[in-house]
């Protein structure tokens, strides 16, 4: 649970316009405000709320670079980096890598919702985390 801490600004951070597809106005992608993320492992569930203010917001509402580099940005806080990179529609599939550990995630994005697959490998051994986001309001 810890990884999902520490990386939770990031996650919050992977929603982006699609290359090639007609752009998403902002509040089709992520609105700024208070989410709760709802996190479900083979070993049990952990829900925590983030603020997600007006910069994370802008640097996710941005074009597919400007988003990449923020998603960059916010992994390197947690000594991270970005491999893979790609984006369908509102579906957002990357990998990343924190020594060694090793993260792959596919996620989808609805403006005030989301849903997210992550498959984290260290040590030969892998494990998946669901992850459900919504929009509660405003931050506090």
């Amino acid at each position: 649970m810890r990884f999902l801490r520490t990386t939770l600004p990031f996650l919050s951070a992977l929603s982006f316009v699609a290359l090639g597809s007609p752009p998403l106005r902002a509040a089709e992608r992520m609105t700024a405000g208070e989410w709760q993320f709802d996190m479900t492992t083979s070993t049990g569930s952990h829900s925590s709320k983030q603020c997600v203010g007006k910069e994370a917001a802008d640097g996710v509402n941005g074009s597919v670079a400007s988003a990449r580099e923020y998603a960059a940005k916010t992994a390197a806080k947690g000594n991270c980096t970005i491999g893979t990179f790609e984006v369908k529609g509102n579906t957002i599939m990357y990998t990343m890598a924190c020594g060694k550990l090793s993260i792959k995630s596919e996620a989808t994005y609805h403006g005030t919702s989301s849903e997210a697959v992550l498959t984290t490998t260290t040590g030969g051994k892998s494990s998946k985390t669901e992850v459900k986001a919504r929009r509660l309001g405003p931050c506090p």
